[in-house]
């Protein structure tokens, strides 16, 4: 981790310095009053932020109380101003103190989009008092660290590692791009994730990368027919002694018709990362330590935004009525895939819990979702080029349909939409084309209007993208195209921006208790 010297844009504006030495100039005996100490900075989330205000908070209950120095709400351009009598308040007080940004959903804009709230309810944000400048997410995510007895110095490596990013963009992150159609991997995007999580009531924390971490270990997800047909994936986390991370492993294992499942169809995926294409495997991935943390699922592949809630203790609890609870989600949380009943009244043992992970996606990740897929991975053809010519639109057949290069469901689940490439170099033709479960085949396809096609390169692989499509079914989270895969042509997905998930996961402990009852 590359983090960069530690550094402080001071606004402290002094108008005069120390008290006169008695009788000098004139041998009044008297001293000259000293002036209040002037304080400006500026409140941002993603740009400035109008209708914020900020005080000094000396006695840290997070409010501008009437006894503490306190700024107008902010303008447009998110510069606050108060003053403070530094004979009042002495310097071991500002050591210990936070300024604090009060900022009311109903008024408050941010510059980016002024004419929509900043935030979906109240929330504050803080600052050190020492470095006054900018009071932001990330500030007050480091002034949580602060306030949980690091120093600042140190607060700011532990925020650098957590969030991955240099400690300079906790203060100002105002260079980094912004795109307001996905959170980008970098410190302004952490900074508007930061402020989401926030309005939502989220406490922060920020944890000593010193510290040791216990090991732990969690159910990601788990399918049972029988004893002799069932898979499991188990996430199991170890410390890096003194970095901050841990280690997760993937595990997966099951069997099918009483014979192990090879590692190939375990692990299906293969994500484009910063180092090209990966395919994701049992030797895991990092997170970071704290709320939010960082998690860079195969290689960065999938990097995320992540944070764990609603921690509860399921000891004593029937087994079968835990899963039926898990069953009955309607948020994508259930990672039970078994009838409750075969359970029959077992219970979790003490120490049994269950908990929510939430994670936000980071950038648009890029994967191929089944390596062993021959719909997917089209190995007759070895680049881009000869998939485009075999895929014109002279070569497609609508009824039944042939020759169609398929992107997913429009419309609705009956309906695939087609393309085929009217020229080489930027046209396509899209149809719909109507989907036979029973029969698992495509029959008749209807034009469906025209777009447009480019190739770009993504961390060295060439892949095709297209634009215009018809708009695909409510709930699908990805966008088609096709690439160059190790040589060969791939059917790739890609994440629509904005993605959340979350799962509720057993702990070790629970896990274990599942398996003694089900007989594995």
């Amino acid at each position: 981790m590359n983090i960069a010297l530690r550094h402080f844009q001071y606004s402290w504006i002094t108008l005069a310095a120390a008290t006169l030495a008695s009788g000098c100039g004139g041998g009044g005996g008297g001293t000259t009053p000293v002036p209040p100490v002037q304080v400006t900075g500026k409140v941002v989330i993603n740009q400035a932020i109008k209708g914020a205000t900020v005080c000094l908070d000396l006695n840290s209950n997070q409010a501008c109380d009437t006894t503490e120095p306190t700024s107008a709400a902010t303008g447009s351009d998110g510069t606050y101003s108060f003053s403070y009598d530094s004979t009042a308040i002495t310097t071991d007080q500002i050591a210990k103190s936070a300024i604090i940004a009060r900022i009311p959903a109903a008024s408050a804009a941010d510059a980016t989009t002024p004419a929509v709230a900043a935030i979906s309810s109240d929330i504050v944000l803080s600052a050190p008092a020492s470095a006054p400048s900018q009071i932001n997410p990330l500030t007050t995510l480091l002034w949580t660290g602060i306030s949980a007895g690091l120093t600042q110095a140190k607060a700011e490596a532990d925020v650098a590692i957590q969030l991955n990013i240099t400690a300079a963009k906790i203060y100002d992150y105002q260079s980094d791009a912004s795109d307001s159609t996905q959170l980008l991997d970098n410190a302004r995007s952490l900074a508007l994730a930061t402020a989401k999580l926030l309005s939502q009531g989220l406490a922060l924390s920020v944890v000593d990368t010193a510290a040791a971490a216990a090991d732990t270990t969690s159910l990601r997800q788990f399918t049972f027919n029988d004893a002799n047909n069932y898979s499991s994936r188990i996430y199991s986390s170890t410390d890096i002694t003194g970095t901050g991370l841990r280690q997760v492993l993937d595990q997966r294992s099951g069997l099918s018709a009483g014979t192990a499942i090879a590692n190939n169809l375990l692990y299906q995926a293969a994500y484009l990362t910063p180092k090209g294409w990966l395919t994701c495997d049992a030797s895991g991935f990092t997170v970071t330590r704290g709320t939010p943390y960082r998690a860079n699922y195969c290689g960065s592949g999938l990097p995320q935004l992540s944070y764990s809630t609603d921690l509860t203790d399921v000891s004593g609890q029937k087994m079968s009525d835990v899963i039926t609870k898990l069953q009955a989600a309607t948020d994508g949380s259930n990672t039970l895939n078994l009838d409750p009943s075969l359970v029959g009244s077992a219970t979790f043992p003490t120490g049994s819990t269950l908990q929510t992970y939430n994670n936000f996606d980071i950038g648009r990740a890029i994967w191929i979702n089944n390596l062993n897929s021959t719909v997917e991975v089209l190995s007759q053809f070895t680049s881009l080029e000869s998939f485009i010519a075999a895929r014109a639109t002279s070569n497609v057949v609508l009824n039944p349909a042939k020759g169609v290069t398929w992107l997913g469901y429009t419309g609705d689940l009956s309906h695939w939409l087609g393309a085929s490439f009217t020229d080489a170099k930027s046209q396509v033709q899209y149809y719909s084309c109507t989907f036979n479960a029973t029969t698992n085949s495509f029959t008749t396809c209807t034009p469906a209007g025209t777009g447009t096609f480019a190739i770009v390169t993504v961390n060295g692989s060439r892949l095709i993208q297209f634009q215009g499509q018809p708009a695909p079914v409510a709930n699908v989270t990805y966008t088609v195209g096709y690439g160059e895969y190790n040589g060969i042509v791939a059917r790739y997905r890609q994440a629509i921006p904005g993605q959340t998930t979350l799962t509720r996961r057993l702990n070790g402990t629970g896990w274990q208790a599942l398996k003694t009852a089900l007989g594995i």
